[in-house]
């Protein structure tokens, strides 16, 4: 289901219930860090712990969907070279999806 949205402001991709990933790559679907231990770089390490399981299992790429109003994660991906493909909506959520070659 691709439909355009403006109701966020700009155009995005509507999905069904398990399709959040591009065909061709890996998707990470949730990385949690408790607040004790945040600022440590926790959840770098297991981004490249998630990317080095998606290159051994034989993908190119990797994905997560960094929601739209979180600018915290959204930095933490683009420091770790995710590029922005699209933009959609989860359960009419915006989100980013991101993704990187690996």
């Amino acid at each position: 289901m691709r439909n355009l949205h403006y109701r966020y402001g700009y155009p995005a991709m509507a999905i069904k219930e398990g399709k959040e990933a591009l065909a061709d790559e890996w998707l990470i679907d949730t990385i949690v860090v408790a607040p004790l231990f945040r600022d440590q770089g926790i959840a770098g390490q297991l981004l490249g712990e998630a990317e080095r399981l998606a290159k051994d299992a034989g993908f190119a790429k990797i994905g997560v969907n960094c929601p739209a109003h979180n600018k915290i994660y959204l930095h933490l991906l683009e420091k770790q070279q995710y590029e922005e493909k699209i933009r959609l909506l989860i359960r009419d959520i915006p989100f980013l999806h991101m993704v990187k070659d690996i």
